[in-house]
C-alpha cells in the first residue's frame, strides 16, 4: 500500500497516518464500483435490474421488463449479463465488483447448456470485473435496492425482448396446439364415432378401461366384420346370418343370446343379494 501511495503522491511522502488512510480510501472508492443485480416476478410481470454504487452515490441503474412468461432465474441471468456488459465499458483502471444473491446465476454460465453468447461474454470478462455471491435479505444496501428496483421494473421497466422464452413454456404451447388439432380431427373425423359418443374429449391420460371394454367399443377383436378387412374369413357374416360385429354378438346373435341372458341373470341375482346385505 505504501508503494502505491508513493506512486500516486510522488517521492515526498510526508503526510500523517490518518491522511494516508483517507487518501487511500478515496483512491479505492474512485477505482471500485459496486454493482448489485436482481430479478423479480410478481402478478404484474417479470423484472430485471442492476444498480451501481460508486463513492457512496448511486451512479447508475438499469431496469427492464421481461416477457410475463420468463422465469425469475432468467431475469437474474439477464441482469447479471447486462451488468457485465456495463462494467466492461468502464475505464480500464476501474475495478468493478458485481454482487449476486443467487449462486445458481453465478454458476449458470459455466454450464455447457447455457446460452452461447451470454456464456462467452461472462467467461471472457476482464479480470477487473469480479462477481461474488451475497446473502439475500441480509441488510445489504445494494442488494435491497436492486430487489426493490426489480419489483418496480415488473410494472414500469422498459420492455426487454432479448431473453428467449423458457423451454417448458414453449413445450406447453406446442402441447396445447397439438391437443387442439387432435380434438378437431377427433370431432370431425369419419372413424371412431361410436367411441366419440363415449369419450368426446381427447387426452394424453390413459383410461381405466379393461381389455374387454377396449375390444368391444373399438370392435377390433375376433369378429368377422373386423377380420374380413385382413381377408382372414371369407365373409363378415355370423353363422346365424347377421353381420358379425361386437354389438351383434352382445345383443342379437341367437348363439350368444342364451349365454348373455344367463350371465345377465347371474349378475342381477348377485346385485339383489348385495342389496339385502
Amino acid at each position: 500500500m505504501q508503494q502505491n501511495l508513493k506512486r500516486i503522491a510522488g517521492g515526498n511522502w510526508v503526510t500523517s497516518q490518518i491522511h494516508r488512510w483517507t487518501l487511500y480510501k478515496t483512491v479505492i472508492e474512485r477505482m471500485l464500483a459496486h454493482g448489485s443485480s436482481d430479478g423479480s416476478k410478481t402478478d404484474h410481470g417479470v423484472g430485471a435490474t442492476f444498480c451501481v454504487l460508486t463513492n457512496g452515490i448511486w451512479a447508475y441503474q438499469w431496469s427492464a421488463k421481461l416477457n410475463d412468461n420468463n422465469t425469475v432465474f432468467q431475469a437474474e441471468l439477464t441482469a447479471l449479463h447486462e451488468a457485465v456488459i456495463y462494467a466492461s465499458h468502464l475505464p480500464k483502471h476501474n475495478t468493478s465488483k458485481i454482487h449476486e444473491d443467487n449462486r445458481a446465476s453465478i454458476m449458470a454460465p459455466s454450464n455447457s447448456k447455457h446460452k452461447r453468447n451470454s456464456k462467452k461474454n461472462f467467461q471472457n470478462r476482464p479480470p477487473r470485473i469480479k462477481v461474488s455471491w451475497l446473502k439475500a435479505h441480509a441488510g445489504n444496501i445494494g442488494n435491497e435496492r436492486a430487489d426493490q428496483l426489480a419489483k418496480d421494473a415488473t410494472q414500469h421497466g422498459q420492455p426487454y425482448s432479448h431473453t428467449k422464452l423458457p423451454k417448458p413454456h414453449i413445450k406447453g404451447l406446442l402441447l396445447k396446439r397439438m391437443l387442439e388439432e387432435w380434438q378437431t380431427s377427433w370431432k370431425n373425423g369419419d372413424t371412431g364415432m361410436k367411441i366419440y359418443n363415449i369419450m368426446p374429449s381427447v387426452s394424453l391420460r390413459r383410461t381405466n378401461w379393461i381389455r374387454e371394454d377396449v375390444i368391444f367399443f373399438s370392435q377390433h377383436g375376433p369378429f368377422p366384420s373386423y377380420l374380413k378387412r385382413f381377408h382372414l374369413p371369407e365373409s363378415d357374416y355370423c353363422s346365424c346370418g347377421g353381420i358379425g360385429t361386437a354389438l351383434h354378438y352382445a345383443t342379437e346373435c341367437i348363439y350368444t343370446l342364451l349365454a348373455y341372458e344367463e350371465a345377465s341373470a347371474k349378475l342381477r341375482t348377485r346385485m339383489a343379494e348385495k342389496g339385502r346385505q
